[in-house]
């Protein structure tokens, strides 16, 4: 699956590149004021599913990368995030040969490639409790290949917007309890269709399509002295309109949700 993997090795090197030259960033900040990194283990249950067509579902596993800044005033933060997942799931769907359509249940490689950046304005209600609303700009990247006869190179890409909120609540010097929840809104988002790797005659399509995505989590969070772990539940879902057309063809409305955990350190 060489086109595949050129868009895999792709994503991987655009996320390791914008976190090196975070990580740059951070080492420069952090000697003038409070600033964070963290990096954390993820696996997640994901499902993608175009209604009365087709499923994708299983588990991805991969990381995650973070660093956070907080002004010397205490009231701006700025934090950016980065997260790279690749495993294989179960395609439940049909297989189209000419003008006929088979069920089929195969094998589909993904990879998913997350990165945003926020900035927040810290509210202290109590010494315990801390709300910071934040906005900022954020880049989804999917590749997607079902294995077998057939099957072609999926890319879809999203720009979008997340709103959201932190609570912190600090139930000692050592414990404390993180919820987030944003909304994300989808500026442009982009649907690539590799119909060539079928057959070389065939054209590659791309659409355009728009839609939203929710997210929430709850991180447990313990100062262990010399660094912080946390351990982090979450629920992601996207909602996706029916695309553009393109040669006649369009991209299914479809939603993906996704469940998982991270484990990880913060320093």
């Amino acid at each position: 699956m060489p086109d595949f993997r050129r868009a895999r090795n792709a994503g991987t090197n655009l996320v390791m590149r914008a976190s090196l030259f975070l990580f740059i960033i951070a080492v420069c900040l952090s000697r003038t004021s409070e600033a964070r990194l963290s990096a954390s283990l993820v696996t997640s249950y994901d499902s993608y599913s175009e209604p009365n067509i087709m499923r994708e579902y299983g588990f991805v596993q991969g990381l995650a990368l973070g660093y956070e800044h907080l002004t010397e005033s205490g009231r701006t933060l700025f934090q950016v995030d980065g997260d790279i997942e690749i495993g294989h799931l179960t395609y439940d769907g049909a297989v189209v040969s000419g003008s006929v359509s088979t069920p089929s249940v195969q094998r589909a490689a993904d990879s998913i490639y997350n990165l945003r950046g926020t900035a927040g304005y810290v509210t202290q209600f109590e010494s315990e409790l801390i709300l910071i609303p934040y906005a900022g700009l954020g880049y989804r990247l999917l590749t997607d290949k079902i294995e077998g006869a057939s099957s072609y190179l999926r890319t879809v890409s999203y720009l979008y917007v997340p709103f959201g909120a932190k609570l912190v609540r600090e139930f000692s010097d050592a414990f404390s309890i993180v919820a987030m929840s944003d909304l994300d809104v989808i500026i442009y988002g982009s649907v690539v269709s590799k119909l060539s790797d079928v057959n070389p005659s065939f054209p590659d399509l791309q659409m355009t399509n728009s839609g939203f995505g929710v997210s929430a989590s709850v991180s447990f969070v313990y100062d262990f002295g010399s660094f912080t772990g946390h351990l982090t539940p979450y629920y992601q879902r996207w909602d996706m309109q029916q695309s553009s057309k393109s040669m006649g063809f369009v991209e299914p409305a479809n939603q993906t949700v996704q469940v998982g955990l991270k484990i990880g350190a913060d320093y």
